[in-house]
């Protein structure tokens, strides 16, 4: 045993020892590699090699010994594990040999994780499972371990793909007891309630496309408190005198054909200098109560994720596709707002009223399309022929008037994806943008335009913000500007009104200064949604607030009860900065499943084709340059990859006398964005043909050639 003496000389020698080291705290940044980084909380980032990555996770918070490494570069000694995030994850179940492991699918993570016998669950070999952290690295030489939490299926089952993207970004796809009361009580209210056959129906339906949904037993009455917790309901049949009777007039929906969820119809009528626009638009809030489950709830999703093969909905289906969607020939609560517009296309008036309206039809996009260029006029009768009509001048007035005021936004295609009995890509259809499409984007603009404004007097609601340029690249713009006689613009790029006059002016110019126009929108922030009513430069509107779509969207469904509090003296909620920041790291989520999903079916339906024919070209656009290469998106498909110049170029010529003689030149200019490739210089959106040279199917990325 150590004398007191002894122990307080160990103890000074460990804190001699610790006062010598350069300590710091850091966050871990996983790389493609094996090795890593850490970035520290001072603003260095320190090396870490690969066998000391080996005891962290990407995303650990650490305690690290900075130190200089023999290259002279910083480099982390770990000394303490702080915090760890990383403890559920998804992957491919692996036996080698007698090895049971666990290849996760994270981001920058390139690990296998060992599984102990207890812990496999009886998955086989290449299975997709979801697993959890059991024993972290850092305290057990770099060897951790996991468990297998459930099977999410083989490779060959059906729709495999939807499945395990849901249990990877952990999708919400479950009701919980309380809002299926919720539920089932509005429903009696109403007196629409479910057959009950038809319920076993459509729950046995939703457990086949989730795959693990648990059936929920159906309760025949709620709770007294429960039914308390609903807003009235507020049909024509409830006699509601708060809300505008709009039923006489002749609305109608215009969506995709398979659309369900239709959330606004359109009526308007010839004024004396212009048009009387009214936008319907469903209104959920008023059949469903403040802080009630399904108002929880749908604050929680934040918005309906369209998953390739079936979305995720933000409101119950019975709700989204039923109760509220303003289905033909219907009565339905609506928000409904009356624009007055000029005939030049300027909104000179409009008004919000709560009401009730009937739908009298649905139609498709193509079915209008093709009555309005005159190519089959049958399903339409007389009096919505000339509402469409109508609609057409005003939207093309509309149009013009943004052109020249405001910004129109490029018109990318969009492409379907349609699947097979299998759940796989059997045709890719890019989609037309026709009339119709135009009618309704314009008037949804108008009316979330007016709802910005309507907002941003009153101080309430959720706006749809963008600041135009990165502040980075800032200085990068205005060079760009004065290399292409616009140095006199470069000043006030970071204003609305002077972005707005920068794009103008270069669309004014046309295909001459495409290039330039393309390479300035590359530069710009991404846009966000904010408490507070700041400009949406890409629109070039001044005040923002969607409300069009609140049966799939919360930052609508919020704005609706915003506006009902000044129309109508409604409480709305409030939200905290933190709310925001979870209902915007949500929608974040949502946009990457989806992404990820497409891109797995993407590259098994190329592999497919390129199987078959594989010298077989094809037409697309440049959509990203950097130092490496070209990022390619084929024009028929939608589909994206990548063109590597990290490689040798072909050369017949013999006796090379230089050792990289046969090496491609490349010099990347990133605040132009060129990239030039021996004497050949590529720029954002030419034209090029490529032929695919390799799909792999584990990091579901496409490999392009350039076709001369």
């Amino acid at each position: 045993m150590l004398k007191d003496d002894a122990l307080q000389q160990l103890t000074q020698l460990k804190a001699s020892i610790r006062a010598q080291k350069d300590l710091a705290q850091g966050v871990v940044r996983g790389t493609q590699g094996r090795f890593g980084f850490v970035m520290l909380d001072d603003g260095r980032e320190a090396f870490l090699n690969p066998d000391t990555m080996q005891r962290v996770f990407p995303g650990d918070r650490v305690e690290v010994n900075v130190i200089t490494n023999a290259k002279g570069k910083p480099e982390a000694e770990l000394e303490k594990l702080i915090s760890s995030d990383f403890k559920a994850f998804t992957g491919r179940y692996l036996v080698r040999g007698k090895g049971h492991f666990v290849a996760t699918d994270y981001p920058l993570l390139n690990r296998w994780i060992f599984l102990p016998p207890k812990s496999r669950s009886n998955a086989k070999d290449g299975d997709f499972v979801a697993a959890r952290v059991t024993r972290h690295p850092f305290h057990n030489d770099g060897k951790g371990q996991a468990k297998i939490e459930a099977v999410i299926g083989a490779e060959t089952d059906v729709g495999i793909e939807r499945r395990y993207i849901i249990a990877k970004h952990k999708l919400p796809e479950h009701w919980s007891k309380a809002a299926e009361q919720q539920l089932q009580a509005q429903q009696a209210v109403e007196g629409t309630q479910q057959d009950p056959g038809a319920r076993q129906d459509t729950t046995a339906a939703q457990q086949e496309t989730a795959g693990t949904r648990q059936e929920t037993e159906a309760t025949p009455q709620a709770p007294a408190d429960t039914r308390q917790q609903l807003a009235a309901p507020l049909a024509p049949t409830q006699g509601d005198n708060r809300r505008e009777d709009f039923s006489h007039l002749p609305f109608f929906t215009i969506d995709a054909e398979t659309t369900r969820d239709m959330d606004d119809a359109l009526f308007i009528e010839a004024a004396e200098d212009g048009w009387q626009l009214y936008v319907a638009i469903a209104d959920p809030t008023g059949l469903i109560a403040v802080d009630s489950p399904i108002d929880r709830i749908a604050r929680r999703r934040a918005n309906t994720v369209y998953l390739t093969g079936g979305a995720l909905t933000m409101l119950p289906e019975t709700l989204s596709h039923q109760t509220v969607s303003l289905v033909a020939q219907a009565p339905r609560p609506a928000l409904v707002c009356k624009l007055t517009l000029a005939a030049s296309g300027a909104v000179s008036g409009f008004e919000f009223a709560q009401g009730i309206i009937r739908s009298r039809q649905k139609l498709s996009y193509h079915k209008v399309a093709d009555y309005l260029e005159q190519v089959d006029g049958t399903g339409i009768d007389a009096e919505i022929g000339a509402v469409l009509a109508l609609l057409a001048q005003c939207s093309n007035a509309r149009y013009q008037y943004r052109a020249e005021h405001a910004l129109i936004m490029d018109e990318r295609p969009d492409y379907e994806l349609v699947l097979n009995a299998q759940q796989k890509i059997e045709r890719i259809e890019k989609q037309r943008r026709t009339v119709a499409h135009r009618i309704v984007e314009e008037a949804m603009l108008a009316t979330n335009c007016c709802a910005g404004e309507l907002l941003a007097e009153h101080r309430l609601g959720l706006f749809s913000c963008h600041a135009g340029f990165r502040e980075e690249r800032l200085a990068d713009v205005q060079l760009l500007l004065e290399e292409n006689g616009h140095g006199s613009l470069a000043p006030d790029v970071g204003s609305l009104d002077g972005y707005r006059a920068v794009i103008l002016a270069l669309q004014r110019e046309g295909e001459a200064r495409a290039s330039i126009l393309s390479t300035l929108k590359r530069m710009l922030q991404p846009s966000r949604l904010s408490l507070d009513a700041e400009p949406h430069f890409g629109l070039g509107f001044t005040r923002y607030a969607t409300v069009t779509s609140p049966i799939r969207r919360y930052q609508d469904y919020f704005n609706h009860l915003a506006i009902k509090q000044i129309i109508a003296d409604h409480k709305a909620p409030s939200l905290s900065g933190d709310d925001l920041e979870a209902i915007r790291q949500q929608l974040a989520v949502g946009r990457l499943a989806c992404k990820q999903l497409d891109q797995w079916l993407l590259c098994q339906y190329i592999q497919r084709h390129w199987q078959a024919q594989k010298d077989a070209a094809y037409a697309g656009k440049i959509v990203l340059l950097n130092s490496q290469g070209l990022g390619i998106r084929l024009d028929d498909t939608g589909i994206e990859g990548f063109v590597s110049f990290n490689h040798k170029k072909d050369n017949t010529k013999k006796n090379s006398k230089k050792k990289d003689a046969d090496k491609l030149k490349l010099s990347f200019d990133q605040h132009r964005l060129l990239l030039k490739v021996d004497d050949t210089v590529y720029r954002l959106d030419e034209p090029v043909q490529v032929k695919v040279v390799a799909v792999d199917m584990d990091k579901r990325q496409i490999s392009f050639a350039l076709v001369a």
